[in-house]
Order: C-alpha cells, then sequence, then structure tokens
C-alpha cells in the first residue's frame, strides 16, 4: 500500500530551496516540475543551486545563460520565493497545497486514518490543527501572542496574514542599535536576538581599463535572441593606448548563449593569432567561460571542438582571462547584437563605432 502511494506523494509534494543543496535540473523546487522537463540542460548536469549564488545574491548573469532572458525573471522570482522570501514556510504551503497532512492525502485519494500524533488527544489532522489548533502550535501562537501583543485566533491563514500585515505596518530599518525604543529591545532581549546594522549601499564605478604595457585586451560578447533564437558574435581588440586594432561583428544562425559567447571568443582568439598578437587580456561578461576556463574543461559535449581550438590557441598566444561585468564589456556586447541583427563587418576605424 505504502509503496503505490509513493509516485501520488511525489507527484504533490516539491523540493525546499533552504540552503541549495539540491539540483538545478533534475530536483522539483519549482512548482511546475523540474527545470529538465521543459528546457535543455545548459552546463553542468548536476549543478547544485547553491552554485547559482553569489555573496548576496543569485547570479542573474549565469542564470540568463542558462535559461535565456526571457525566462531569467521568473526564476530569479522563484528562487527567491523559496530562499529569502518574506513569508514563512507554513503560509506558502498552505497557498501551495503542498503540506502532506493526513486530510490532504485523503484528499487526493490516499486511504490513511486521520491522526494526529502531536496531540495527546489524537485530533483529527488538517492544516489547520497542524499549524493552529493543536497542542504544540497553539503553546507557541500563545507565547508570542502575549509576547508580542497580538490576538491570538482559530484560522490559521487569517492568523498568519493578520500577523504579517501587523508587521508590515509597525516595521521599521534599524540604522543604530542605540535608537531602539525599550519595547522593542525588551521583546529582542525575550528573543535573544541581538540588532544588525544595516549594510550601506555604495555606489561602483564600471568602465573598460587599458591592458599594461606591451598587452592587448580582447573583449568578445555573443547574443542570442530567444536562447536558442538568432544569433550573433562581436569582439574588440585594443592596444595598451585603448586604440582601436580591430573590431567585428558577424552573424552565426540560431544558436544558445553558450555556444555563441564560445564561439565570439574562438573568433576573437583567432583575429589576434592573424595579427600578430601575442600579449592578450581576454575578457568576457560570462561567468560560465570563465568557470570552464578556471576547471580546465567545458560543460557541454557539442561545444567540445570549439572549446579544444580555444585552449591550442590560448597556449600558442599568451592569455589571461578575467571577467567583466557587462557594463565594462559595452562595446563587445553592441557588436555582438548588431551581428545577430545580420551585420557581418569588420571595423578598423573608431569613427563608426559607438
Amino acid at each position: 500500500m505504502v509503496a503505490r502511494c509513493v509516485p501520488l506523494i511525489l507527484n504533490n509534494s516539491k523540493w525546499r530551496v533552504k540552503d541549495g543543496d539540491i539540483f538545478f535540473w533534475y530536483d522539483k523546487w519549482r512548482d511546475n516540475g523540474p527545470l529538465c522537463n521543459d528546457r535543455p540542460i545548459v552546463g553542468h548536469p548536476l549543478l547544485k543551486i547553491k552554485e547559482c549564488q553569489l555573496s548576496d545574491s543569485w547570479d542573474v548573469n549565469l542564470l540568463e545563460n542558462f535559461v535565456g532572458l526571457e525566462n531569467v525573471d521568473h526564476i530569479v522570482a522563484s528562487l527567491s520565493g523559496a530562499k529569502f522570501g518574506e513569508r514563512c514556510s507554513s503560509l506558502d504551503s498552505i497557498r501551495d497545497r503542498a503540506l502532506s497532512v493526513d486530510d490532504r492525502l485523503r484528499r487526493v485519494g490516499i486511504p490513511i486514518v486521520p491522526k494526529c500524533h502531536c496531540c495527546i488527544a489524537g485530533h483529527y489532522e488538517d492544516i489547520n490543527h497542524v499549524l493552529i489548533e493543536g497542542d504544540f502550535p497553539k503553546h507557541i501562537w500563545s507565547f508570542f501572542g502575549n509576547l508580542f501583543g497580538l490576538p491570538v485566533g482559530s484560522n490559521s491563514k487569517l492568523q498568519v496574514s493578520s500577523w504579517f500585515r501587523h508587521a508590515q505596518a509597525n516595521s521599521q530599518e534599524i540604522e543604530n542599535p542605540y535608537s531602539l525604543s525599550s519595547y522593542d529591545a525588551m521583546i529582542l532581549e525575550a528573543l535573544q536576538i541581538q540588532p544588525v546594522l544595516l549594510k550601506v549601499r555604495q555606489c561602483k564605478l564600471i568602465k573598460w581599463h587599458k591592458p599594461p604595457s606591451g598587452w592587448f585586451k580582447l573583449n568578445t560578447d555573443g547574443s542570442s535572441l530567444g536562447n536558442p533564437g538568432a544569433s550573433g558574435i562581436g569582439g574588440v581588440i585594443r592596444n595598451d593606448q585603448g586604440r582601436l586594432m580591430q573590431a567585428f561583428a558577424s552573424p552565426i544562425g540560431p544558436g544558445t548563449n553558450n555556444k555563441v559567447e564560445l564561439l565570439a571568443l574562438l573568433t576573437g582568439l583567432r583575429l589576434c593569432k592573424s595579427l600578430h598578437i601575442l600579449n592578450v587580456i581576454v575578457e568576457v561578461d560570462s561567468l560560465v567561460i570563465i568557470s570552464w576556463w578556471n576547471r580546465g574543461r567545458c560543460g557541454i559535449w557539442y561545444l567540445e571542438d570549439y572549446w579544444e581550438e580555444i585552449v591550442s590557441l590560448a597556449q600558442v598566444l599568451t592569455c589571461r582571462f578575467q571577467h567583466v561585468l557587462q557594463e565594462g564589456n559595452k562595446m563587445a556586447d553592441w557588436l555582438a547584437k548588431e551581428g545577430a541583427n545580420g551585420v557581418d563587418l569588420t571595423y578598423t576605424n573608431n569613427s563608426i563605432l559607438p
């Protein structure tokens, strides 16, 4: 009986993101199933969600390479809601009807005798009982209700919504812990919580920098209108004075983000070799390409031929690879978009470039 119910339970449940130690492509952390069901796998198939996270945010550039520009907002919203959402997991479970209480299992056709094992009397186990009416949740609600001076109701959904409304109406940013009211300080002390100072956000100027003396800099980028879709590549080579040596834009037909980024890099290195430019600093805004270079391998089997030629050219030339933010790669980005729109040109004059 239990074995027959397992597929049904799996189809009506999903993973919590938490610390991100689940598979990005294969685990069901979205409402509509694993990503591999409706998108081709890009990059390493066993990628963990935590590998898509920066120090304090999601790596939007990496996610865009995986799922495309038109889908990245939805993916970030799903990840952020699961990990950093303001509402508690119980409220999410109510909304998504994914909390597997006995009442829920009976509703989807799984024969089971409903009984709450957390209560002495063994009451009927439904959402409301687990979240508010049971012995344990009732004790929790009562404790914090008395602490914060909030009423305790009998409906879990209304209760949680009411508390969140109260929190939003009374929330404040604590810029200085010594400016707390005595009441707030008393609550934090009772909860054994230390106030945390807000991080001051600072603006950072991003621009292109000249390479060291005797070096050249190659900036490349790819553009895929649809991922996959009409695609183009672009790149620019400048010397240590910032003077343009050569730039290119070219359409390559249908392709994915990773393919066009790799082809743009390969075309740029070929151009450096043909111009007898040996000392090259390579800048790209794709963290996927940089991660491949640092690991010494490409994560996509059908791009291995391009990758092997890139490695071979890098051994002939003296290359340094480094990541640059999109704002510092605007010229290559513009050239790549021109290529995606059908432009196939080589530039040697700064006056015709933006």
